[in-house]
């Protein structure tokens, strides 16, 4: 069983994983998406996918964050660490 410390810290290593990526992506965006280049669609779409995710994730932390049931909290935290590694593999 996590600590809550263990909890709050994953929950943290995550939220600094996502900004990370928000800022690696606007950079991307500005650099490769204004042109007319073949893949820009596709690169559309995978941005678009990756964003939902980090959504995704960001509310269920919002959620364990404004005081859920332990037992929810605790499911969506090892959940999101799962789903964490999904949206990295996005990149």
């Amino acid at each position: 069983m996590f600590s809550d410390v263990d909890l709050f810290s994953n929950v943290a290593e995550g939220v600094e994983s996502i900004s990370s990526l928000i800022a690696r992506y606007t950079i991307f965006e500005k650099l490769y998406l204004h042109e007319d280049y073949e893949a820009t669609p596709w690169l559309h779409e995978s941005l678009r996918k990756l964003y939902a995710a980090i959504l995704t994730y960001l509310a269920r932390v919002k959620s364990y964050l404004t005081g859920n049931s332990w037992s929810m909290c605790l499911t969506a935290v090892v959940q999101e660490r799962i789903n964490l590694s999904n949206i990295k593999s996005l990149c």
